[in-house]
């Protein structure tokens, strides 16, 4: 689970999501506080000020991080629109997830988020036999030609600290982190989600290795056997736009990294990214409505 919405105190009307980049974004605002960088790098190194930290972190209520990285605001929409309409108004525009409201209130029947899109594209071509008849003039077209993807990325080495990437993601406003060793080459990427699990006790392990808190983090949420940090999920500039459908779907991916020969981290497809690559609508999203 990656996001969670958040209802008001004395309803159960829907008030905001918060998700892991609240999260993040909220840790390192608390161990900042007012500092400069080098002070705020002082108090992620001091262990006791860490667990202090860790504990103000767990007793922080819901409601006071809710879209705190302004990245996911709350945009609701309603069942009689349709799926080109949501691309283009919310997920294009880097809106990850929406709640759908029943027509008569505002209670909230579904959430869809920038995933169930692929799904349900994967699902017309499987449908359909022909990846073409849903993709059209996409079909069979590389990411260099469709120029997709954001360049350069941003990176870390993999000995830094993981509160480094925590500091790094949310200066550069960005959901991940490329990890590369001392050639540059990709070793793993520290996302966003790798918060999940932090608690009082664990807290200080932010001043673990990157590659070290994140061997221990996806063991803890039990994603080491699936996802080794050592594996991250890739293409290059000559993977044509069927097999980046493919890999984001079959792999659960929020981002597929672009690597070089080299196996260099150069771009990152986002889910934003294919969410844009669909407008102007395509069929069979123009007429499909939200219900699905």
């Amino acid at each position: 689970m990656l996001s969670l919405p958040v209802q008001a105190k004395d309803s159960v009307d829907v008030i905001g999501f918060v998700d892991v980049l609240d999260v993040l974004t909220h840790i390192v605002r608390l161990c900042s506080e007012g500092k400069t960088h080098p002070e705020a790098d002082e108090a992620f190194e001091n262990t006791i000020m860490m667990y202090q930290k860790g504990f103000n972190f767990a007793s922080t209520p819901v409601s006071a991080i809710i879209d705190s990285s302004s990245r996911d605001p709350l945009v609701p929409v309603y069942g009689r629109g349709t799926l080109a309409q949501l691309i283009e108004e919310a997920f294009s525009r880097g809106v990850h997830r929406v709640p759908v409201y029943n027509r008569a209130s505002t209670v909230v029947t579904n959430i869809i988020s920038q995933s169930d899109i692929i799904k349900f594209i994967m699902g017309k071509m499987d449908e359909a036999g022909n990846p073409e008849a849903v993709l059209g003039s996409l079909m069979g077209k590389t990411v260099d030609e469709l120029r997709l993807g954001t360049k350069p990325v941003v990176s870390m080495s993999g000995d830094l600290p993981a509160f480094k990437a925590l500091q790094l993601m949310v200066r550069s406003r960005v959901s991940a982190v490329a990890v590369v060793d001392k050639v540059g080459q990709l070793m793993a990427d520290f996302s966003a989600t790798e918060v999940r699990g932090l608690s009082v006790d664990n807290f200080p392990s932010l001043r673990k290795p990157v590659i070290t808190f994140l061997e221990q983090s996806r063991s803890r949420i039990g994603r080491a056997e699936c996802y080794p940090f050592s594996t991250p999920i890739i293409c290059t500039g000559d993977t044509p736009i069927e097999t980046v459908f493919l890999k984001l779907h079959m792999h659960g991916l929020h981002r597929l990294w672009i690597v070089d020969e080299m196996a260099r981290p150069l771009g990152v497809i986002t889910l934003t990214d294919m969410m844009r690559l669909l407008l102007p609508p395509q069929e069979p999203l123009a007429s499909t409505p939200l219900n699905m």
